[in-house]
């Protein structure tokens, strides 16, 4: 892949500081059943620094999941999953995360994103999530 992105396959979801809260991006559309040339297509996610406050027990949960029909998602198998923890008042650092698609993942995906504890400041905070080819 030369890291070639599309705009059809970029969406954004917002971190909002709210205690165990869980959001998902829109899906994605592979347009192929399993396998083929999924081996060649990376998904990157970019998160920006986020605020934090007092309490030092916040973390954002990122997970990318895949359905074959765009309505029951699981986790991918093998799991991709990865966590941003925060620091008491001064948040957390920008991150950047690139992960290959495994063979068997269905046709749709999606990222799914789930704040654990209190810490991080209501800021609206964008992640993106997109595919590069």
């Amino acid at each position: 892949n030369r890291n070639l992105r599309d705009s059809n396959f970029e969406t954004t979801l917002v971190i909002d500081g709210t205690n165990a809260a869980s959001v998902s991006s829109a899906s994605f559309d592979l347009e192929q059943v399993t396998g083929g040339d999924i081996e060649a297509i990376a998904v990157e996610v970019v998160v920006p620094a986020v605020a934090g406050n007092t309490d030092n027990t916040e973390s954002i949960d990122f997970a990318i999941q895949d359905s074959a029909d765009d309505s029951s998602f699981a986790a991918l198998d093998p799991a991709i999953g990865w966590s941003v923890a925060g620091v008491a008042s001064t948040g957390s650092a920008a991150t950047t995360k690139r992960f290959r698609l495994p063979p068997g993942t269905r046709r749709y995906i999606k990222l799914l994103q789930t704040e654990t504890g209190d810490g991080f400041t209501d800021a609206n905070e964008v992640v993106s999530f997109r595919l590069l080819f």
